[in-house]
């Protein structure tokens, strides 16, 4: 378990980290509508991937046909949330949209490598 806390650490931890260095030059570029609309991406791409890397760990104790009915539905649902969040911005915010979306693509594909790897390393646990 501590294992596993541990990653979710590293992960939150080093992509922080990657957040805060992006901030000053994002802030020089576009000032603070740059920067909110890709914190929100940011956040957005977080709460993704921990929600998906969640509900896999549930999964795995589960049949097969419960662990995929997990994972896609829960694929289907975050899609749902990032095209909602996408209107939302779009419609009642001044953020540039296009800020938002680039940041949630750059972290989104970050993160689900990290996810990735994150499964990869529990399913080479499991079988020992």
């Amino acid at each position: 378990m501590a294992n596993k806390k541990g990653a979710i650490f590293r992960l939150l931890f080093w992509h922080v980290l990657i957040f805060l260095v992006a901030l000053y030059p994002l802030f020089r570029i576009g000032g603070k509508a740059l920067v909110g609309a890709t914190f929100l991406g940011f956040a957005l791409s977080l709460i993704n991937t921990i929600f998906g890397y969640s509900s896999i760990r549930w999964g795995f104790g589960r049949s097969t046909k419960t662990f995929f009915l997990v994972v896609l539905g829960g694929m289907a649902m975050r899609l749902v949330v990032f095209g909602l969040a996408l209107y939302l911005i779009w419609r009642f915010t001044h953020l540039p949209l296009l800020g938002f979306i680039i940041s949630f693509i750059l972290f989104y594909l970050l993160l689900q490598y990290y996810e990735v790897r994150l499964v990869t390393q529990e399913l080479k646990n499991g079988k020992k």
